[in-house]
Formats: structure tokens, sequence, C-alpha cells
């Protein structure tokens, strides 16, 4: 794929993704069921909402002051200074060498904050751009990291995705054989939104790749505590090891406390790579002149996630998830049999908050006279359909062809929205039979 070519499907993915958002948007009203936020699925754990309580007694937001009459004004409850507070810092890393062999070195790592992943990736992206670096990236893949590498003008490269999505490393072979510029790859682990997320063989044979041609990683790990499949456990790109040789030294890890904490509103993404990698992509430079820093009540309330959730937190949420995805399995399987053959199709998630359910058994046929061949116009069909209306995310803005009807299901949602959810897609996929 051309440099020209490339950039206007990156564009095109980006832009699906804002017409998307906007749509559901427009129909976020008590009579749409909404299935395509990305919400934590259970609150955060009572450590973190007592720790809220007491620094909110300590705080002080407003502040009367007379000058020529009575004002009130606003006060941040601390800026903080542009480095890390060091007790989040420690946090972030402790939760890093469980990652981690038990030989890790830690004083080599360096660990940056931002807000959120997502402006990490800008800061990341703006700097490749800056040095002239290409870097790979594999749909399906996150909307907003594409929103931010357009933001900063950035030469990434969107890789296709395979006929079932599914990223291998002889896809990122392949890949890189097609782009032997490239500097490095990006990948999401656990995906979003397939929940794929790489066993420990796919990720030495990746490793082999990026150490052989010398490229570095970018690995995005938000919701590596929710991994569903209890035989494989997950694990991390930086704690590979092959023919004595580190990824650690390759490889930006990039975490959060949005998903697994559900501290999203926190907007607090973190960083993590060695010290000789870190000095050279220079992520500092830009949060500080994007956000300036994350504030001190930000950096206390995720230390205190990192450092006092306990593991049953993270339990409840994947067992949570995992008879969500079943909810939906069980709905799918229903309609295929009252349809007589599979008109949707649906697998068990590994990981992550999402599903993604595909309708290709419904393509080309007609609904209202309008034909289903798209999945943003499927969405919308979803949204109108009067007080029964349900919304999912279009999958293609994750980089899937619009063709495959593919749509995106968050299965952090409620347990009853699911069901009412599923039930009406299940309304919906009935009168288009009917029609046809």
């Amino acid at each position: 794929m051309s440099n020209n070519s490339n950039h206007s499907y990156v564009k095109e993915v980006a832009e699906r993704g804002v017409r998307a958002y906007r749509l559901l948007r427009s129909y976020d009203d008590d009579a749409c069921v909404n299935l395509h936020h990305g919400d934590c699925v259970i609150p955060p754990h009572p450590v973190i909402r007592n720790a809220l309580r007491e620094v909110a007694d300590k705080m002080e937001i407003w502040r009367e002051t007379k000058r020529g009459g009575i004002s009130v004004e606003l006060n941040r409850y601390r800026v903080g200074s542009l480095m890390i507070m060091p007790e989040l810092r420690e946090a972030i890393l402790d939760d890093f060498c469980k990652s981690m062999p038990s030989t890790f070195n830690r004083t080599n790592a360096v660990v940056h904050i931002g807000g959120g992943v997502t402006q990490l990736v800008a800061a990341l992206f703006n700097h490749f751009r800056q040095s002239n670096d290409i870097i790979l990236m594999f749909a399906p893949t996150y909307g907003a990291f594409l929103c931010a590498a357009l933001t900063v003008c950035s030469t990434i490269r969107l890789v296709k995705p395979t006929s079932n999505g599914q990223i291998t490393p002889e896809h990122i072979e392949k890949a890189l054989d097609e782009c032997p510029e490239a500097k490095g790859i990006f990948l999401i682990n656990p995906n979003n939104p397939t929940g794929q997320y790489f066993r420990k063989e796919e990720l030495e044979k990746i490793a082999h790749l990026i150490i052989e041609r010398d490229l570095i990683v970018i690995t995005d790990e938000v919701v590596h505590k929710l991994v569903l499949d209890t035989n494989n456990k997950f694990i991390s790109m930086a704690s590979i090891e092959v023919d004595g040789k580190s990824m650690f030294e390759r490889t930006i890890t990039l975490r959060s406390v949005s998903k697994d904490h559900g501290l999203a509103a926190l907007r607090l993404g973190y960083a993590i790579g060695s010290e000789e990698l870190m000095n050279t992509v220079r992520i500092s430079w830009f949060t500080y002149a994007t956000s300036f820093n994350i504030d001190d009540l930000a950096q206390y309330l995720a230390f205190i996630a990192l450092s006092y959730t306990p593991d049953e937190y993270y339990k409840f949420q994947q067992d949570l998830l995992r008879c969500h995805s079943d909810i939906v399995i069980t709905f799918v399987e229903d309609i295929n049999r009252r349809a007589s053959y599979e008109a949707l199709k649906a697998e068990q998630v590994s990981a992550g908050m999402f599903q993604i359910i595909d309708l290709s058994g419904l393509r080309g046929k007609l609904y209202n006279e309008t034909i289903l061949d798209d999945d943003h116009v499927l969405c919308e069909l979803l949204l109108q359909d009067g007080k029964n209306g349900v919304g999912f995310f279009p999958a293609s803005c994750g980089g899937y062809d619009p063709r495959d009807m593919k749509l995106r299901l968050t299965l952090s949602s409620p347990e009853q929205d699911i069901s009412l959810g599923m039930k009406r897609l299940d309304d919906f996929v009935q009168k288009v039979l009917r029609f046809n």
C-alpha cells in the first residue's frame, strides 16, 4: 500500500469513528439501550472511594475573596511539579514487576505519565513524525489512536486486518517485509476490540523479528488485568527474552488505571521503558506542552488504586465479563436457531471488555427499502428502530471493512442492558428476515 493510499485508509477509519460517536451521542437517551460505551464493568474499589473522601475533606476548592465585593475563585487541589509523584512511580513499577522476570532491574526503568494512554500515544507519534520514522499499526485497532496520529501528522502505517481479525507473527512479518523502512510496531495486547492477546510462543516469534531487524515495540496493555481465559495467563512483551536478549530494552509499555480500576475520568496513563529508549522519545516534552502535568489528586488516586486494590476485585470483573459474554453468545445461538441459518456469529471473548458480533449473514438483505451492506448503516437502523433502539459501535471504526457487517458491544454494560439490547437486536433480525 502506498503512502497516499495508507493515509487515506487511516483517515477514512478515523473519520468513521468520529461519525459513529456523533451518531451514537444523538441517540444517547433513556429510550435507547447503550451498548457502545467503554466504561468499567463495576465501580472503583472502596479503597479508592474512601481515599477520595479523605482527600476531599482536606481540599480547599472554593475560596471567597473581598475585592470591591465578594467573588468566588476555583483553586486546583495542587499544581503538581513537572515530575511524577515518587509514590506513584514506585506503585507503577511494583505492579509492572509482577509481569517481569524475577531478575528484572527496576532501577533502569523510566516512567512517564500523561493524560490517558491516548495522549502518550500522540506524544510518541509526534516524536516519530519529527524523526521521519514509520511505525506499523495493525487493524483492528482503537480508533482514538488513529485520530491522535492524524492530529500530529504522524507517518504511521495501518495494516489491514486478516480475514478473521487475528494478528499473528506471520502477519506482522509480512507487513515488515512490505515496509522494510519501518522503525517499529505498535501492538494492542490484549486487543481492542477483539480481545485477542498473544501467547508466550507468539511473543517470542515477534521478538525474534524485532531483534533481527533492530526495531522497537510500543505495546498498549490497558486491559492486561482483564484476561478471561483461565488456561492462558497474560504475558507482557517487555518480559520476553530470546537468545539472551531482553525485549524490555526495545519495548515501551503503555498502561493506565482507566479500565481495570474504573478510573477513566482521572485521565491518567503511563509509559514504562528503559532509560536509554525513553530518553530518545521525549514524551514529557509533548505532555508538558499539551496538558502541563497530571495534577496531584489524580496521581494520588492512581497510587491508591495500584497499591491497594485486591486481586479479588479483578477476578470479580473477569467473572462478570465472562457471564456477559455467555449471555451474548446464547442470544446469538437462539437467533440463528429461529433463522434456521447462521445469520449472526460471536465467539467467546479471551480478554478485555468488548465483544464483536458478526452480522454478515444479513448482508444484501433489505430493511425498510435499505440494503444492509455497511456496518454504519446497520448501526443507524438499529438506533432508529423507535422505542426499541439499541446502540452498538461499528467495527469498521477500528479498521474492519464496513461490508464485514461487524458491530462492537461493550461487555461492561449492566447485565439487564445487555439482555434488553440483545433482545432488541433479535427483534430487528426477525423483522429483516420477514422483509426478505
